[in-house]
C-alpha cells in the first residue's frame, strides 16, 4: 500500500475523536439536564455485580422503576468501579428520570462523580484531538515536500532530421 494512501487513513483517528467529543459533550449536558429537570424517583436494584478483571474493573446494575405516567422501566447500566462502589449498599436508589434527555437516568448518589468523569473525558479527548491533528498536519507537509523534491523533470524531446 502506498504511504500516501495510508496517510489518508490516519485522518480517521481525529474524526473518531471528534465524534467521541461530541458524544461526551451530549452526555455531560444530558446528565445536567436530567438532574435539574428530571422527575425524582426511587429505583429498585434488581441486580448488582462488580466485575473484577485484571486491568479492567466495572460494575453492572439493573434498575427498575415506575415513571410518573405509570410506565414500568427496567434499565441495565454499566458503571465504572468508583460509581459501582458508591451504590453497592443500596437496595433502592434515588434517581432522576427524564425520558427526552440524552442521558435519561441519573443516579443521585453518583451524580457529581459522573459529571466530573465526563468533564475529564472531554478534556482528554480535546488534548488527543489537538495532538493527532498536529501530527496529521506535519505528515501532510512532509508528503507535500517529498512530492516536490522527487517530482520528475519534464523531458522535452526534439526530433531533428538531418
Amino acid at each position: 500500500m502506498n504511504w500516501k494512501k495510508l496517510y489518508h487513513l490516519f485522518w480517521l483517528i481525529p474524526a473518531y475523536l471528534l465524534f467521541l467529543g461530541i458524544q461526551q459533550t451530549a452526555v455531560y449536558f444530558g446528565v445536567q439536564q436530567t438532574y435539574k429537570n428530571g422527575h425524582s424517583l426511587v429505583a429498585k436494584v434488581d441486580y448488582y455485580h462488580l466485575n473484577n478483571l485484571q486491568a479492567q474493573t466495572n460494575g453492572v446494575v439493573i434498575l427498575s422503576f415506575k415513571t410518573p405516567e405509570g410506565k414500568q422501566i427496567k434499565q441495565k447500566m454499566t458503571l465504572p468501579i468508583q460509581m459501582g462502589e458508591e451504590i453497592q449498599d443500596y437496595t433502592n436508589i434515588p434517581i432522576r428520570y427524564m425520558e427526552s434527555s440524552f442521558e435519561p437516568i441519573v443516579m443521585i448518589p453518583t451524580y457529581s462523580f459522573q459529571k466530573n468523569m465526563t468533564l475529564i473525558d472531554i478534556g482528554i479527548i480535546v488534548i488527543s484531538l489537538f495532538i493527532t491533528v498536529g501530527i496529521a498536519v506535519y505528515i501532510e507537509k512532509y508528503f507535500v515536500k517529498r512530492q516536490k523534491l522527487h517530482k520528475p523533470d519534464h523531458l522535452t524531446l526534439e526530433i531533428t532530421d538531418n
